[in-house]
């Protein structure tokens, strides 16, 4: 095919690379001049600005930093065929574009696109998607198709809030666990064989923070931001979502004290510096510990499937994108039946592990508000 990319920064440029060696034929554009002379120097047919680039197109593919810029290079473009944006966006901008397109935002990194393993989340008609799939398929491992235009832009977001959420409330509980003289190991293992699980402590927790490495490839900008996206989305449906919007705030600090491109398991870092080193003196079983990230991943769970519902979702395939992907915990795996406790329960664990945390002067702000949220709920 035909096909020309816009916008081949870190995730763009490797996918032009399998773009080219899938055999399409490849004309590229990037605002940056430097950029656009590495890309000529590698061999590929580069495009003095982007109304040039889709000339003759069958498929535009748009990998941009968000929402604004996506919008200012649309309004460039002449009609094109099919229009495939990759870039992480809000789905009401999308939906405003007028134009016959997907949106289908990625996830898996630098190292997954290098590699054509992304998996992509696709919002749009059905016929748009099998057209988008041929293109789709040079780069990618799975293709979920999420729902009509705008849906795969929600679900992306949606399931990297749920995970920012797991991922702060695990950093939470494991930072305060050392008050009650469990170490982080202990903590973690405890919580992969009970409610706690997360796909955060099963495969980051264990392959990047317990080693210190920090290396999964994706930035603590770019979860503020998926999370941002997954807030403005619930604002606009005029849905209250109190535990997603504390995490933003908490994963604003990471970002101010780590730097936007640092790897976002670096949250564990940040946590855990937010209280003294002493090790004992509390005492707490790690059943509450995993009671309590449980509880916290079930709020945020109900919280985001309702978002993903308004935006036109279907709910299990929404939950299928979630349960294949960072999002996945058994909060969302086993969320039609609930995770077997009551609200009391929940109110007396997360109070439980307040308690070992007020013992360290160590502030857990995810899991202080999910308590407050389920003594709501038992009242």
């Amino acid at each position: 095919m035909r096909l020309a990319l816009i916008g081949t920064g870190r995730m763009g440029t490797p996918i032009a690379a399998r773009l080219r060696a899938a055999g399409h034929r490849l004309v590229v554009y990037d605002s940056a001049p430097e950029v656009r002379e590495r890309l000529a120097a590698e061999g590929f047919e580069v495009a003095a600005d982007a109304p040039a680039a889709v000339g003759g197109a069958e498929a535009v593919l748009l990998c941009l930093p968000d929402s604004a810029v996506v919008s200012a290079v649309a309004r460039q473009l002449p009609e094109v065929p099919l229009l495939v944006d990759l870039t992480s966006s809000l789905p009401s901008v999308t939906r405003g574009l007028g134009r016959r397109m997907v949106d289908a935002p990625v996830s898996g990194g630098v190292a997954g696109a290098s590699a054509g393993t992304l998996t992509a989340m696709v919002g749009g008609e059905a016929t748009d998607v099998e057209a988008a799939r041929p293109v789709l398929a040079a780069f990618t491992s799975h293709v979920f198709h999420a729902g009509p235009l705008g849906a795969g832009h929600a679900a992306k977001a949606l399931n990297n809030a749920l995970s920012a959420v797991a991922l702060s409330a695990t950093s939470e509980a494991v930072a305060v666990g050392r008050y009650a003289a469990h170490r982080p190991e202990g903590t973690v293992k405890r919580l992969n064989a009970g409610l706690g699980r997360t796909q955060n402590s099963e495969v980051k927790f264990r392959r990047d923070i317990l080693p210190r490495t920090y290396a999964s490839g994706f930035t603590a900008g770019l979860m503020l931001k998926d999370v941002g996206i997954a807030l403005t989305v619930a604002g606009e449906r005029g849905l209250p979502t109190p535990l997603v919007a504390v995490v933003r705030e908490e994963w604003r600090l990471v970002v101010r004290e780590t730097g936007a491109g640092a790897d976002f398991t670096r949250v564990y870092e940040v946590v855990a510096g937010w209280g003294g080193d002493a090790f004992g003196g509390a005492r707490c079983d790690l059943d509450h510990f995993d009671r309590a990230v449980a509880a916290a991943c079930l709020l945020a769970a109900r919280e985001m499937v309702g978002v993903a519902e308004a935006e036109g979702l279907d709910r299990e395939r929404f939950l299928e994108i979630v349960n294949a992907g960072s999002g996945r915990s058994e909060a969302t795996r086993h969320l039609a039946e609930g995770l077997g406790f009551t609200a009391r329960q929940a109110v007396r664990s997360l109070d439980a592990v307040r308690g070992v945390a007020a013992a360290g002067d160590h502030a857990v702000p995810a899991l202080a508000l999910a308590g407050e949220l389920w003594r709501c709920s038992s009242t």
